[in-house]
């Protein structure tokens, strides 16, 4: 307020108000701004000591960005306003004047002023709109100086004055705020006027399309149309968003370099004070990877449904395929060869010896076909089977390895990576059939976690990679896709089954392996194994002689829940001179086990049956018969094998389907070996 009746009084205010306006400009912070507000009064009236507090309403505390004080060397730590002079003013929204004679509204009332009662003492409010924001005081110790209507005018006029700077400052504050928010945001921001022509973008929106702001406003949002989406499509959205109604969904866009891109967007109108529509912001996020991601991760889940319901399928063959070669074998023992049924019987085994095979893929893409993994070198597995792979991919196609001496052993079953290999290298010769180059390679390899993400069911860590790459046709993404489900297959009918990269997916994934392929039409594949690193020295294979359907003389306990599959394996056993006890019912093997104590060498026993489980009735028979050997048979798979604790010993299962000559040979070799006590599941073959 100015006085009229003052020249003097109005010319110095009028001064104030334009230094403290140009203080509110030069000011790089509060203290700065609060520091030059003090001198400014310091120059009008006695001013040593001086504060200004500000009221947080939200936590109900005074906080004093400034104080200069005579007496008080630190300023007061944020707190309740409570009963204080300056809680007065705020709570009042009056200024107030205490004198050593007095207090200015109130005379006969004391008032704690800061700790100190006696003085003199002025505070005047911080108001905006309608508001008390805070206070500004002034103090003098010694009482010498007797403040009057003249000072609380100035600091009146003063305070108006800078509450208006606090309010400035706060909103400049608020937009720098908002415009590093914008500048720093992760997702691509643009702003468009009613017409749709971009005014503003931030730094992500060049990241995510490659055009800078300067090539980005003045335009349309239409230099990232990609014409994937028809005219009504964007007919549709502008109509919501002239309606004042957010528009989301996903847009594939194009990239000023030409790429396609798929993003997530949301438009919002925006609305000035009038609350018309002003302007329209869009915010952008590239789901490219999330897509990839999700498409992986319901790639993997399908695999894995897949997987169980071949894993179950392939159970119920191996008890009829059991039946069938064990018959077959029998057949073909008893008939003389001459006669005329025996190509058929012949046809019948040789069809019955592929189904098996077939069994056995279904299994291993499952991940639950039977496995010895043992620590072996990749490199040892290429160079053995080296010759085998060139007698097996003929001499159009020239083979080369590339093996890093140095890499690291693994921990799994020699055949299945020999398996792995051998499809690998065939799916490739399938890929050149005019012939090419076909190149396996080694090396160590750290996966981390970023592989990880963007692998969903990679594990990180050290890991050996076998590398298996052609010069091939090439696949696209669509066939990637599949390329590991059974039975899918790009060869003509009858030249595969769609089973070779299904067997391979899932021996890496019971080895705790990932596979990843690389492929472009035209320009060949490369199938990338990754399997975990382990520091142990490489464990020799198993040699053997297999002697053709070994005989014995031995007592077998047989316990078998099928009925027909253990009247085979009776037969089968009894044909090789072997003394049979046969029951479906462990509990009756139990007590044809105590009344024939020390007559029994081996037991035979399916793994999974009702009321006891093979492995409890090993370990029941054995508590009392030590010697007992035990040969589990099972047409479960690897996992049930683990899940029932069963020995880890290669020759204590037998899978089903077996021959009569693979029974025989592993019946013989258990009992032909020392034994060795396992702890939980019997005695096992050492």
């Amino acid at each position: 307020m100015l006085n009229n009746t003052d020249p003097e009084l109005s010319r110095q205010l009028q001064a104030t108000h334009h230094r403290i306006a140009d203080a509110t400009l030069a000011a790089s912070s509060w203290e700065d701004l609060f520091r030059a507000v003090h001198k400014i009064v310091a120059e009008t009236m006695r001013a040593n000591n001086f504060c200004i507090a500000l009221y947080d309403e939200q936590k109900g505390l005074l906080n004093f960005p400034y104080f200069v004080d005579e007496r008080e060397t630190a300023a007061p730590s944020p707190q309740r306003p409570g009963k204080t002079a300056i809680a007065y003013v705020l709570r009042t929204g009056r200024p107030l004047i205490c004198t050593p004679t007095g207090i200015g509204e109130s005379s006969n009332r004391r008032v704690e002023i800061n700790g100190v009662s006696a003085g003199v003492w002025l505070g005047v409010p911080l108001r905006l709109r309608d508001k008390t924001i805070g206070i500004m005081v002034i103090k003098d110790y010694n009482g010498k100086t007797t403040y009057g209507q003249r000072e609380l005018t100035i600091m009146e006029y003063v305070s108006s004055l800078v509450a208006g700077a606090i309010d400035r400052r706060r909103e400049d504050e608020r937009l720098r705020l908002q415009t590093t928010a914008l500048e720093s945001a992760a997702n691509a921001i643009l702003i468009t006027d009613l017409v749709g022509t971009i005014q503003w973008v931030n730094p992500a929106f060049t990241k995510l399309t490659g055009y800078r702001a300067d090539e980005a406003i003045g335009k349309n949002p239409k230099i990232l149309q990609s014409g994937k989406h028809s005219p009504m499509f964007y007919a549709e959205m502008w109509d919501r968003i002239q309606q004042g109604l957010i528009w989301q969904g996903e847009v594939i866009n194009r990239r000023k370099n030409g790429d396609l891109f798929t993003e997530e967007m949301t438009i919002t109108p925006v609305r000035n004070e009038r609350g018309e529509l002003s302007h329209f912001i869009a915010i952008k996020q590239d789901i490219g990877e999330r897509r990839k991601l999700e498409q992986q991760l319901m790639q993997a889940q399908k695999m894995e449904a897949v997987g169980r319901l071949a894993g179950g399928v392939a159970h119920d063959f191996n008890n009829l395929l059991t039946l069938i070669l064990g018959y077959s074998d029998l057949l073909l023992n008893e008939s003389d060869p001459a006669h005329p049924s025996r190509a058929k019987i012949d046809h019948i085994h040789k069809a019955a010896r592929h189904a098996a095979e077939l069994t056995q893929q279904l299994l291993a893409f499952s991940r639950k076909q039977m496995s010895s993994p043992t620590v072996l070198s990749l490199n040892a597995v290429v160079n053995d089977t080296h010759k085998l792979l060139i007698r097996l991919i003929g001499e159009d196609i020239r083979i080369s390895t590339r093996l890093n001496a140095k890499a690291g052993q693994i921990k799994a079953d020699r055949g299945q990576v020999e398996q792995v290999l051998m499809n690998l290298a065939v799916n490739a010769r399938d890929a050149m059939p005019q012939g090419g180059d076909l190149i396996i390679e080694t090396s160590d390899v750290e996966l981390d976690e970023a592989f990880v993400r963007e692998h969903p069911g990679a594990r990180s860590g050290p890991a050996v990679m076998l590398g298996v790459t052609d010069s091939g046709t090439g696949m696209d993404k669509e066939t990637q896709a599949h390329i590991f489900e059974p039975f899918f297959t790009t060869k003509d009918l009858g030249k595969g089954t769609g089973l070779g990269l299904a067997m391979v997916y899932g021996i890496v994934k019971q080895s705790n392996g990932y596979i990843l392929v690389q492929s472009e039409p035209g320009k060949g594949s490369t199938f990338r194994v990754y399997l975990p690193r382990v520091k142990a020295p490489s464990e020799p294979s198993r040699q053997r002689t297999l002697a053709p359907a070994p005989r014995g003389s031995e007592t077998i306990l047989l316990v078998e829940d099928a009925p027909d599959v253990r009247a085979l394996t009776c037969e089968l056993l009894e044909n090789c001179g072997y003394t049979v006890l046969e029951t479906g019912d462990p509990e009756e093997a139990v007590r044809l086990a105590e009344s024939r104590k020390g007559s029994i060498a081996l037991l035979i026993t399916d793994v999974v049956m009702p009321v006891m489980s093979g492995a409890t009735l090993a370990d029941r028979l054995t508590a009392v018969a030590p010697q007992l050997r035990v040969l589990y048979v099972s047409g479960y798979t690897d996992d049930a094998i683990v899940r029932h604790q069963i020995s880890d010993s290669p020759l204590s299962v037998l899978a089903k389907p077996f021959t009569q000559e693979a029974l025989a040979i592993r019946v013989r070799e258990i009992l032909d070996l020392p034994l060795k006590r396992n702890s939980g599941n019997g005695a096992a073959p050492a």
